[in-house]
């Protein structure tokens, strides 16, 4: 025969595997991710032109048309039709850091990244380094 305690404990670990599994974490319909590898671009001189090549990747939660562009620019770099992952090879050249972003056929923004610019030497050096006295 069961004892009222082990009623009570079988009855709390009902409710306590119950209230687990209406907690399991979901994925929100617009949950959205744009990486770019590498997320800074390194010149010699502050104010030099940055070259590089970099691999946006893309992924949404729902399958649907996203364009990759540079905020304030009109023209997309890419556009893709009835997908949610997408990877992309953009050739950089900029003396500024550079927003891109994925928008959606409502032309919404539904993820951005940014890519800076880094430089090794911040400063001129100055020409006259030797002297005589």
């Amino acid at each position: 025969m069961c004892s009222v305690g082990d009623k009570m404990y079988t009855k709390s670990m009902f409710i306590l595997l119950i209230a687990g599994l209406l907690t399991v974490p979901t994925v929100k319909a617009n949950d959205t991710s744009l990486s770019i590898t590498p997320d800074k671009c390194v010149a010699l001189r502050k104010g030099q032109v940055c070259y590089q090549t970099l691999r946006i990747k893309f992924i949404a939660s729902t399958i649907g048309d996203y364009c990759l562009k540079i905020v304030d620019q009109p023209t997309p770099l890419q556009c893709w039709k009835q997908v949610n992952a997408a990877d992309h090879r953009h050739a950089l050249a900029s003396n500024q850091a550079v927003e891109f972003e994925v928008v959606d056929d409502d032309l919404s923004t539904v993820a951005t990244a940014r890519v800076t610019i880094a430089w090794v030497y911040k400063q001129s050096r100055s020409r006259n380094r030797w002297r005589l006295f």
